[in-house]
């Protein structure tokens, strides 16, 4: 059975089931269909994780689990790998779909939707990157106010989430709502 499960994180409470539905069969892949049809029936897939981000929700979160110690990135496994550090741990938080206003820095925005790429428990550590993506990283621009970067962080938050889709059956999408009070504020809670 493919699932999509969508709960809310409304701090101090703890998560709450919104909904679980089955993927219909138009949003999966399959080996026998075309390239170009599995890509469509991607684009379904990925509009309707969209459609789960509203605008009363901060974040919509989209959690992906990698399991390998192939390249978190492009899921190739060369013979040197690097590791990705992250602030919080063994994670990657990717912005996808609708940009932020320009004046406004990806990491900051106070509503958005993004990708959460963990390492499972088996392998704790660090994320695993291959030396071309970390070549590729390197080149990139450091400013999150710059077109480019948010490009290629949604490109890159999509092309990851293209590959678990052709494996996965089950995703988590947590909308993170934050009251009018914390927005005034500037609060940022972690989920």
């Amino acid at each position: 059975m493919f699932v999509l499960q969508h709960t809310e994180f409304r701090y101090p409470h703890p998560r709450s089931s919104i909904s679980q539905t089955n993927i219909p069969h138009h949003q999966r892949y399959h080996r026998k269909r075309s390239h170009l049809k599995n890509k469509i029936a991607f684009k379904r897939f990925l509009t309707a994780v969209e459609a789960l981000h509203c605008k009363k929700y901060c974040h919509t979160t989209v959690y992906l689990a990698h399991d390998t110690k192939t390249c978190f990135i492009c899921d190739k496994t060369s013979d040197v790998m690097h590791a990705r550090h992250h602030h919080n741990g063994s994670e990657q938080i990717l912005r996808f779909g609708p940009v932020p206003p320009e004046n406004i820095a990806d990491m900051f925005a106070e509503s958005g939707l993004y990708l959460e790429v963990n390492t499972s428990s088996q392998y704790n550590d660090e994320m695993p990157i291959c030396s071309d993506c970390k070549a590729a990283g390197k080149k990139q621009s450091k400013d999150y106010f710059c077109p480019e970067r948010r490009m290629a962080d949604c490109h890159m938050a999509e092309n990851i989430m293209y590959r678990h889709w052709k494996n996965s059956v089950f995703w988590h999408c947590c909308s993170t709502v934050y009251s009018d009070e914390d927005i005034r504020q500037g609060l940022h809670l972690d989920t």
